[in-house]
């Protein structure tokens, strides 16, 4: 390679003023140790040391791609980053003085001091090339910014003193300065030559004899003049150094003198502002901007620096580059190179140029690239001092955006790894291992699978282990990638089981079980608990111990620890996972468990059996065998006692084996409840509950077992002497249903008045009998009034008697009317998906056309009724919803209104079922004011509906007497579907029209008005003329009315017509008429007025048969004789 890094870089002074000042710079040099230096250095080498060999560089130039370099025999000379050479041709054939870039990096110019300035582009041939001639030697050249975007000017400056304005694009004129194409403006003049020219945007600075200009190329004029400032030296000797900085400043660097120069434009005015005026100690070779600071190319003493230069002599200095801030003016830094031959160089030898990244020093034999120390250089540096934090820290810091954030790739992971392992290990030998232990944590690799990096976390492992610090690193290892060894894992846990047992509870419940073996740990904590621990780590260390457990599959020690420690939640988890198994031996810790979370001694039993542990051992009688927990349970007779009655509670019959043992232990515990067990159960021994009660003195108990025994009487004298309760002693001889201990109650109670008082309120002998058993002599407080409760309390029941009765038959009609009415209610069908709900007929109530149409929608009724929807909802609809502006939209109600929603709004009603009900209503047996023929209004009086009669059906109208006849047609629409145009509307004085007001017609109350009209197309003409009635005769007629023939009247003969009409109605008297068969022809001619009986009846039925004949075949009216 031929980059080489910082090998010209000394920090030596040079002096030659005896020892004591070596003394001091050896001060000096031992605070720049601790001083970290804030530039980096690197030679070009490659293709540029071999031409330096031969040639030597007179200017330089760079871009971000790539640097150009003049030199001393005419050469221009394009080389990359590394020093190889990319392109070179000969451009004059003397000196290069100045080379200049386009802001595109295309084209390069250079002028001479053969008068000669050439521009050519680096990405073509040396056909787009522009040669200038002039007659003098050319110092500077500068390219306009945008050459490349078209503009193709340039400005130099000769040594005339001329600042010549070159426009390639523009024609020559006869007269102009220079050679070749284009045209030359000679923009300034100056007594002096041209030293240096900058071009940034559309201004132009050069220096010049009088000093500093500053051209607008834009407006064609020079904006500001910045005069030489006067220095020490004299400033011909050193050339004028010129530098654009980004934003825009102009640095200048003549002599010993550095200014900083802003143009600033205010109100269409430019003008130049000094911002830094710097007088310096030595000669400024260069001058470049660096964040707030200026980076200057020092040369030696100034005054020494004249003086060689007047004479030539050799010896110089090397060059120094220096750091200078801006508001203070003070050096921050200096840092000297020792460029080749920089012996016999003088100041106007080097130049300082920004480049890509940093800047470029240069001299006639060598070239360095100046840069900003990155993040490695820093890093390194600390890492010499062994200042590790500080370089860790400045690794995070630029890896989060801070400080070399731009160069923070430079340091890689293993750097960084490596840095933070020397902090770790020097933190770990001071004793601060949980600091050692983070550190491990950030710097150690996470996230990876590699070998490597297990590696490292163990080597940690073992090496905190070593120093007895294992438990600050064992919150920090990984339990994802890396995996590290189990060992390492287990010997972490193991550590902290004896030192903090806090921690451990926390590791076991973060790291997976995979990553150590549980059982091994579990038991070290087995072994743990049998030492002497404080009960918070009893309890920590149990817990943690359940939960290893249950890793392994082993619940039965895992619910024994957690029971232990009573942790919430354990009974759920037995019913839900199942394990009745586990805890088949650990009754006691269950009930105690229970305990625990009752927190109350003095429970009730019901409350204290409901808890969920004995609940779980009372519903699993069948996995955990109630004489194991019997036996597990003997040695607490409280448990015993909670667990026997929650086991009753649950599964009575499981419990009946211990009924002996429950009655001794109601009667210890919980007396009150004896005799409610005594009564539900039948499994205990009479004779021992007999004697437990005997023992305990518990009176109503021995009652209970005596009258079990048969031994009702002893049980009454009991009650009687004992307890001197009646109402007990009554309930006693309901219960036992036994007469005889009635008649002893009774007997023993006729001279006792306590006794009469109590039979005669609650009971159970008759009031008679017990006031018949009194004696008259004795006196009885208060029975005159018990008697007279006793007689309220009869006539009380009676009554009660007859309100209930008069009650559920009154429910019974309202039940009975609440079916009628919900038979009512209407569901939507469509004859296409309910075929089965579609009656026999198939054909609608109300219009009589067929229901099973595609898609039709209909209402069916629970009444077993279907309709159209259009014949029972709409009618509806217009009816109860009272719309005034009917004929707005009828078309599109259908359509619009949501079916269920109308449905329900307006309680749609079977029409069939309706007319039905109405003649109950009629005759005023029923009345329930749903009805629609009906409403009331707001002032509460009964408005009658007019019927309209169409094809004999009525429909009820509401009508609006404020409102023309062609609303009320519009509503006849909505009920028949007749078009109000084909409604003729009988009333009286004719036909209703359209224009008709309402309220003109004086429509009465039960009004009928008829109505004429047909639905759908007109008929079409019939293929035959029509023959009119009043054209046919009496026979044509009746044929066609089917009019049958009447009977004519004889003078009295119209009650037997009309009986004989009514017989020829009968048919089975017209089918024996048919089947009668008449005699031969000779009987027939024979029967005469004397002919007998038989004969006669004959004669009159073939008499009523040809009448009937004759009455079929004729139109006309026949006489009643044959």
């Amino acid at each position: 390679s031929a980059t080489h890094d910082s090998p010209c870089i000394s920090t030596d002074a040079v002096s030659d003023d005896g020892d004591e000042e070596k003394e001091e710079d050896g001060d000096e040099e031992t605070d720049s140790d601790d001083e970290e230096p804030a530039l980096r250095y690197r030679r070009l080498g490659g293709s540029l040391s071999t031409l330096l060999t031969r040639d030597s560089a007179s200017s330089v130039t760079a871009t971000s791609r790539f640097l150009v370099v003049g030199t001393h025999w005419g050469n221009v000379v394009v080389l990359d980053y590394s020093g190889t050479e990319v392109q070179r041709w000969r451009a004059h054939s003397a000196a290069v003085s100045c080379v200049s870039v386009d802001r595109a990096g295309e084209y390069v110019a250079s002028s001479g001091d053969d008068g000669r300035v050439v521009v050519r582009c680096v990405a073509s041939d040396a056909e787009d090339t522009v040669i200038a001639q002039y007659s003098r030697a050319v110092r500077c050249v500068a390219l306009d910014p945008l050459y490349s975007r078209g503009s193709r000017r340039f400005m130099c400056g000769a040594t005339d003193g001329h600042v010549v304005l070159h426009d390639a694009n523009a024609r020559r004129w006869f007269g102009s300065t220079g050679g070749g194409s284009g045209e030359d403006t000679i923009v300034f003049s100056s007594s002096g030559p041209v030293q240096a020219l900058a071009w940034a945007d559309d201004l132009v600075a050069w220096a010049g004899e009088e000093g500093v200009h500053v051209y607008d190329v834009a407006r064609g004029q020079r904006v500001a003049l910045v005069a030489r400032a006067a220095a020490r030296v004299q400033a011909d000797a050193f050339a004028c150094r010129l530098q654009w900085t980004p934003a825009g400043a102009l640095a200048v660097a003549w002599g010993d003198s550095v200014q900083e120069v802003h143009v600033r434009r205010r109100n269409g005015a430019v003008y130049a502002e000094i911002s830094v005026a710097l007088r310096t100690d030595f000669v400024a070779c260069g001058v470049a901007p660096l964040d707030d600071s200026l980076l200057l190319l020092a040369y030696g003493d100034a005054e020494t620096a004249a003086g060689r230069a007047d004479a030539g002599r050799s010896g110089a200095p090397p060059v120094e580059l220096r750091v200078v801030s801006r508001a203070q003016m003070e050096e921050l830094s200096s840092d000297v190179l020792a460029l080749a031959a920089h012996e016999v160089l003088q100041p106007n030898d080097y130049a300082l140029a920004p480049c890509a990244d940093g800047w470029l020093v240069a001299s006639p034999k060598q070239l360095v690239l100046v840069s900003l120390r990155g993040l490695r250089d820093h890093v390194d540096w600390l890492a010499e001092r062994s200042r590790w934090a500080t370089a860790l820290q400045a690794i995070d810091e630029a890896r989060r955006g801070g400080r070399f954030a731009s160069s923070a790739a430079e340091v890689s992971d293993e750097r960084r790894q490596q840095i933070g392992e020397c902090l770790a290990r020097e933190l770990l030998h001071s004793g601060c291992a949980a600091e050692a232990a983070r550190v491990c944590s950030h710097v150690l690799p996470r996230a990876t699978t590699s070998a490597a990096a297990a590696e490292a976390w163990d080597a940690w492992v073992y090496e905190f282990a070593a120093a007895r610090a294992l438990a600050e690193l064992a919150g920090e290892l990984p339990t994802g990638a890396p995996r590290l060894s189990a060992a390492a894992y287990e010997m972490a846990l193991a550590h902290v089981l004896v030192h903090d047992t806090r921690e451990l509870r926390r590791l076991v419940a973060r790291w997976p079980g995979e990553l150590y073996g549980a059982q091994s740990v579990a038991l070290a904590i087995d072994d743990r608990l049998a030492c002497g621990l404080p009960p918070d780590d009893v309890e920590r260390l149990k817990r943690t111990a359940a939960e290893l457990y249950d890793r392994v599959n082993q619940p039965a020690r895992a619910l024994r620890y957690l029971l232990e420690v009573f942790a919430p939640g354990v009974v759920e988890r037995v019913r839900r996972e199942h394990l009745l198994d586990a805890v088949r031996d650990k009754a006691e810790l269950l009930l105690r468990y229970d305990d625990h979370m009752l927190a109350a001694d003095d429970a009730p039993l019901a409350l204290r059996a409901a808890q969920p542990a004995v609940s779980l051992l009372a519903d699993s009688a069948d996995a955990i065998p109630p004489s194991s927990v019997v036996r597990q349970l003997v040695k607490t007779p409280v448990h015993l006692h909670v667990y026997l009655h929650a086991l009753r509670t649950h599964d009575a019959p499981a419990a009946q084996p211990f009924a002996d043992l429950q009655v001794e232990l109601y009667a210890e515990y919980d007396a009150h409840m004896l005799l409610p067990f005594l009564r539900a159960s039948q499994a205990y021994s009479l004779d021992r509950a007999l004697r437990v009660c005997e023992e305990h003195a518990l009176v109503p108990g021995m009652v209970h077992v005596l009258g079990r025994m048969g031994d009702g009487r002893r049980a009454l004298m009991l009650i009687i002497e004992r307890l001197h309760d009646v109402r007990l002693a009554i309930d006693f001889a309901r219960e036992q249903g036994d007469r005889a201990l009635w008649d002893d109650l009774l007997m023993y109670a006729r001279d006792k008045p306590q006794f009469i008082l109590g039979l005669l309120e609650h009971g159970g002998v008759p009031p008679v009998s017990v006031l018949r058993a009194v004696p008259r002599e004795l006196r009885v407080p208060g029975i005159r009034a018990a008697v007279v409760r006793v007689l309220a309390d009869r006539r009380l029941l009676v009554e009660l008697s007859t309100d209930c009765r008069r009650i559920v038959l009154a429910d019974c009609d309202a039940l009975a009317a609440r079916v009628r009415r919900a038979r009512h209610h209407a569901v939507p069908v469509r004859s296409d998906e309910h075929p089965d709900a579609l009656p026999l007929s198939k054909l609608c109530l109300v219009c009589q056309r067929p229901l099973d149409t595609p898609h039709g929608a209909l209402l069916a009724f629970w009444c077993a009724h279907v309709f159209h929807d259009s014949c029972v909802l709409l009618p509806d609809v217009w009816r109860q919803s009272q719309m005034p502006a009917a004929a707005t939209a009828v078309a599109g109600v259908q359509g619009k209104l949501d079916r269920s929603l109308v449905i329900s709004r307006f309680a749609c009603k079977c029409p069939v079922c309706e007319q039905f009900d109405r003649a109950p209503e009629a005759k005023g047996l029923v009345h329930e004011g749903w009805s629609p023929s009906e409403r009331t209004d707001a002032a509460g009086r009964v408005e009658d509906t007019p019927a309209v009669k169409w094809q004999g059906k009525k429909y009820d109208v509401d009508v609006d007497t404020t409102q023309p006849a062609e609303v009320f047609k519009t509503q006849l629409f909505s009920l028949t579907s007749v078009p109000p145009d084909r409604q003729r509307i009988l009333v009286k004085g004719g036909q209703l029209k359209d224009d008709t007001p309402m309220d003109s017609l004086g429509l009465k109350e039960n009004a009928v008005l008829m109505m004429m009209g047909t639905i759908g197309d007109l008929p079409k003409p019939p293929p035959q003329q029509t023959k009119f009635v009043e054209d046919m005769t009496d026979n044509e007629v009746a044929q066609a009315l089917a009019i049958p023939a009447g009977l004519t009247n004889l003078g009295n003969t119209c009650y037997m017509n009309a009986t004989l009409q009514c017989l020829k109605a009968v048919p089975p008297l017209k089918q024996a008429l048919d089947a009668f068969k008449a005699p031969d022809a000779s009987s027939s001619s024979a029967v005469s007025a004397a002919a007998p009986p038989a004969d006669n009846k004959r004669s009159l039925v073939l008499s009523l048969r040809s009448l009937f004949d004759q009455l079929n075949e004729s139109g006309e009216g026949v006489p009643p004789m044959v």
